[in-house]
């Protein structure tokens, strides 16, 4: 899944019966997951374990980044 956000906006937040992991492609902004803030910039490849809620918010460069989801589907 291809994701964009502009400028001091976020996603909603999210939580999924799958793993994912995010590749960052541009911009930078923050990954919170728990209690867990990461930065992101382009270049970086994060892990979410399956069932953490998680939000990711862009800072000053619209942020672009793909999802790669497994198992292909949510199991619920």
């Amino acid at each position: 899944m291809g994701c964009w956000l502009e400028p001091g906006r976020q996603t909603e937040p999210d939580q999924h019966d799958q793993r994912e992991m995010v590749f960052v492609t541009g911009g930078r902004g923050t990954l919170v997951s728990g209690a867990e803030s990461t930065p992101l910039r382009a270049g970086d490849v994060v892990f979410i374990e399956k069932n953490h809620e998680h939000v990711v918010h862009c800072t000053d460069e619209p942020l672009t980044w793909f999802s790669v989801y497994w198992p292909l589907k949510e199991t619920r």
